[in-house]
C-alpha cells in the first residue's frame, strides 16, 4: 500500500538494548504480535535474531506524550526508489506502560507496526 516491500520473505527482527525484552507488557507483546504475523497465512515470516543484520530492529524509549504509541520508520535501497532495505519499530514506552494499555493493546500496536 505504502508503494515498498522487503526484498526478501524472510525477514530478521532485532531488539536493541533499550527494548524491555523481559517485560511480559512489552517483550512478551511483542513476541505474541511475531507469533500471531508467523501463523497468519501470509508468505513472509519474522524471526528473531541477534544479528546486525537484520532487516527490522526494535527500538524502545518514553518518547513523551506524542501522537503515536509505535511507529515504523522504512529505509529504501535508494533514496525515492527501491526495496526497503531495512525498517525500524520505535515503541514509546509512555503508552505502552501506561494503566490504559494492556498485553492485548500492545500486542495489537506491535503488529500493526509489523
Amino acid at each position: 500500500m505504502l508503494g515498498g516491500k522487503h526484498k526478501t520473505t524472510k525477514l530478521y527482527l532485532k531488539t536493541n538494548s533499550g527494548f524491555l525484552n523481559s517485560d511480559p507488557l512489552i517483550g512478551g507483546a511483542m513476541q505474541a504480535a511475531r507469533g500471531d504475523w508467523n501463523v497468519a497465512g501470509t508468505p513472509i515470516s519474522i524471526n528473531m535474531t541477534t544479528s546486525w543484520d537484520a532487516q527490522i530492529v526494535v527500538n524502545g524509549s518514553y518518547f513523551g506524550n506524542v501522537e503515536w504509541s509505535g511507529r515504523c520508520t522504512n529505509y529504501k535501497d535508494w533514496v525515492v526508489a527501491g526495496n526497503y532495505s531495512s525498517s525500524v519499530i520505535d515503541a514509546n514506552y509512555t503508552y505502552l506502560k501506561s494503566k490504559s494499555y494492556n498485553i492485548t493493546k500492545n500486542k495489537g500496536v506491535f503488529a500493526h507496526e509489523m
